[in-house]
């Protein structure tokens, strides 16, 4: 019997403060498990990483991310007897807000990206020409993102689609050279730029799809078995024409297997239906370790956690 198997891990928060001391400990229950589920729904194929790999997209702390859990938990892989090929999303922390850094002759852009209930009015300025002010300080704002995945080991030079937008990917696993399982990985979180709440503010667009899709997103599913969507926020944080329009575009139900992703640090499984159509599966994962709090009162009981996964 064929399967693909991967874990989904999401919002780690490396180099947060108070965490470096604590990481040890967590890693070591996490080694132990994973020695267990690798009997059970191992030896896995892809790690899908979905965001807030680091705290504030630094150089450093992505040094630091290799050095203390990627280098480490790859070695736990090989002890096991897998290399799983590594896939990850920006998340909102994986970026630096540019602040008052920006250069003049960009600042009227930043102010733009700065008001996302406004981003309708140059959507199609910042999608469809890169070279743009708007483009230029998301460039910026995820430069080291996109260097440490550009170095990415992990990947075990698995072949990946990516496109001008930085983040974005597609790519194909060929399961007992009989199945294709897709992935396709899109950022979310350009327009998190600032502090603030952003539910229900941020976008995204089909064109990012067509993108790292050959140029026809429902062509390149319809060359899969089964496809996998993976982001950093789920639905709730996407703006009105994001949420109604875009989605459907992008993941009509049965196109993609799951929608994975992460970002509020909770574990939620949600399967819907529309009028008896195929089940649209929508996975958001727990935090797998990040000490932030949320809520008005800061006391929400957060799970640390992560999932493995298995299609068969």
């Amino acid at each position: 019997m064929s399967s693909f198997r991967w874990l989904h891990l999401t919002d780690l928060h490396c180099g947060q403060v108070g965490q470096r001391h604590l990481w040890p400990e967590i890693r070591f229950q996490f080694f132990e498990d994973l020695e267990k589920l690798v009997v059970l729904c191992g030896p896995w194929d892809a790690v899908l990483f979905s965001g807030d790999l680091v705290q504030h997209g630094g150089a450093l702390e992505f040094e630091l991310l290799e050095q203390q859990v990627l280098g480490p938990l790859w070695e736990r892989f090989a002890q096991l007897g897998c290399q799983p090929v590594l896939l990850t999303v920006p998340g909102n922390h994986d970026l630096q807000r540019p602040g008052n850094k920006i250069e003049k002759s960009l600042q009227p852009a930043l102010k733009w990206l700065l008001k996302p209930e406004q981003f309708s009015d140059i959507a199609d300025a910042f999608f469809d020409d890169p070279d743009s002010g708007y483009r230029q300080i998301t460039d910026m704002a995820l430069a080291n993102y996109v260097k440490w995945a550009a170095e990415q080991r992990h990947r075990q030079n698995h072949p990946i689609a990516t496109s001008s937008f930085p983040g974005d990917f597609s790519t194909t696993f060929h399961v007992s050279d009989k199945y294709r399982v897709g992935v396709l990985g899109l950022n979310t979180t350009f327009l998190q730029l600032d502090a603030g709440d952003y539910q229900g503010k941020l976008a995204w667009d089909v064109r990012q799809c067509h993108a790292v899709c050959e140029g026809d997103g429902p062509s390149w599913a319809k060359q899969h078995d089964v496809c996998l969507l993976m982001t950093h926020q789920g639905p709730e944080w996407f703006n009105d024409a994001s949420r109604k329009k875009v989605y459907p575009e992008i993941n009509p139900a049965g196109r993609f297997a799951v929608h994975q992703f992460g970002h509020m640090h909770a574990e939620e499984m949600l399967g819907r239906t529309f009028a008896g159509g195929p089940l649209q599966r929508l996975w958001q994962g727990p935090s797998l370790f990040g000490l932030k709090h949320y809520g008005h009162q800061h006391n929400e009981d957060r799970r640390h956690g992560y999932s493995a996964c298995v299609l068969t």
